[in-house]
C-alpha cells in the first residue's frame, strides 16, 4: 500500500467534489430538520437491544451526532467513540476537499493495495468494532 499525491486528470471522476457535495447536502438537510430528525430517531426501537438486552455497536450514534453538531465533543465521544471519529473524519474530509478544489492542489490517493493490506485493514476494523461494543456494554448504554 502506498499513499501518493496526484493531480486530477481530465476524465477522472472528481471524488472530492462528489463526496463533499453529498456530505454538505446531507448536513444541511439534517440541520434544517434537526428538531424533527432527532424527535423521530428516538421513536425507533433497536431490534438487537430488544432481543439481547445488550447495546449494538452503533448504539448511541444518534445521540453522539446530536452532541457533535452542538459542538459538545466530549459528550459526543462518550456516547459512541467510533461514530465521533467518523463524524470528525467527515468534517476533516470536507475541509481537505474544499482546499484541494479551491486551490487545484494534488489529491491524496491510496494505491497498490494488496490482499494482505486489505486483510489487515479489515481485521483492525473488526477489532475496533468489538472494542467499541465492549465499551458500550461496560458503560451501560
Amino acid at each position: 500500500m502506498k499513499i501518493i499525491l496526484k493531480y486530477k486528470q481530465d476524465r477522472e471522476l472528481d471524488i472530492e467534489l462528489i463526496y463533499t457535495s453529498i456530505f454538505i447536502g446531507l448536513g444541511m438537510i439534517i440541520l434544517i430538520f434537526k428538531k424533527y430528525f432527532f424527535y423521530f430517531s428516538s421513536l425507533f426501537i433497536c431490534p438487537f437491544k430488544t432481543i439481547t438486552s445488550l447495546p449494538c455497536p452503533s448504539c448511541g450514534m444518534t445521540r453522539s451526532f446530536e452532541q457533535f453538531i452542538n459542538l459538545n465533543f466530549i459528550s459526543a465521544f462518550l456516547y459512541n467513540p467510533l461514530f465521533f471519529f467518523i463524524y470528525l473524519f467527515i468534517v476533516l474530509f470536507i475541509v481537505y476537499s474544499l482546499i484541494v478544489l479551491l486551490f487545484k492542489l494534488p489529491r491524496i490517493r491510496i494505491v497498490n493495495i494488496t490482499a494482505q493490506d486489505s486483510k489487515i485493514i479489515l481485521s483492525l476494523f473488526v477489532v475496533l468494532i468489538f472494542a467499541i461494543w465492549i465499551y458500550l456494554i461496560i458503560m451501560g448504554f
